[in-house]
């Protein structure tokens, strides 16, 4: 009876032990702690003014006033963090979103031209009409039976796509090295960056909220991903439709 207690109180021990080793591999590989190690706010942007894009006025439009809102509590949010560099994308709704995030903190936005939003090609589109609902209907038949951009006329194919967006940020994260670096860019960018860090084949996984803030922490060739659409700092009222 005592040894078999004896083994018992060992087993159990020998159980504790390993899963704490274990918990703590995990938070290591997950959480990449040291000095060296890179992080990247990948930022969706602002809500851009669709108003005036709809009237033809310009193709990228502006922040519209929620937007804009959005764009300085995103700001407020950031504040309190040592922030290396802003980037952005070519969208003006991006630069509208980084300079609101730079702007307290002398620091230069820095134009990451690769990192603009997927290419569209309305000619491929000839013949679908100018029913916006139908044409909506037939998009979301052709991405849920094959989620990539390849299944789409019209849109840029899914390996040019994510080929610029992953080497433009992974450019940015070897500059920045054992350094905090903002980016502001466009869902589609961000899923594609985070479909390679997580190995999703799905060219979109998730739909980005504006200004919603994913991270990414770097060590060398180490990935590790601390929050995704993390859009706490928005409260109900500047939350898209």
């Amino acid at each position: 009876m005592i040894g078999a207690a004896l083994r018992t109180d060992k087993r159990v021990r020998n159980d504790f032990v390993f899963e704490r080793a274990l918990d703590g591999a995990m938070n290591t590989l997950m959480r990449l702690p040291g000095t060296a190690t890179t992080e990247l706010l990948l930022v969706r942007n602002a809500e851009p003014d669709y108003a005036v894009s709809a009237a033809g006025v310009m193709r990228q439009p502006a922040l519209s006033e929620r937007g804009q809102n959005q764009a300085r509590q995103l700001a407020m949010r950031l504040r309190g963090l040592e922030i290396e560099a802003v980037y952005r994308s070519t969208e003006w709704s991006a630069v509208d979103t980084a300079r609101t995030v730079a702007a307290d903190r002398d620091l230069r936005v820095v134009l990451a031209p690769e990192l603009r939003d997927i290419e569209l090609n309305p000619v491929a589109l000839n013949g679908t009409g100018s029913d916006r609902q139908r044409l909506q209907a037939e998009l979301c038949v052709r991405f849920a039976n094959n989620p990539r951009w390849d299944a789409l006329r019209g849109v840029e194919p899914t390996r040019a796509f994510r080929h610029r967006t992953i080497q433009a940020i992974e450019a940015i994260a070897s500059r920045r090295e054992g350094k905090r670096a903002v980016i502001v860019t466009q869902g589609a960018n961000i899923n594609a960056y985070l479909s390679m860090v997580l190995g999703i084949e799905r060219d979109m996984f998730f739909q980005a909220e504006f200004t919603s803030i994913s991270t990414v922490r770097i060590r060398r060739d180490l990935y590790g991903v601390q929050g995704l659409n993390d859009y706490a700092h928005l409260p109900a009222g500047v939350l898209a439709n």
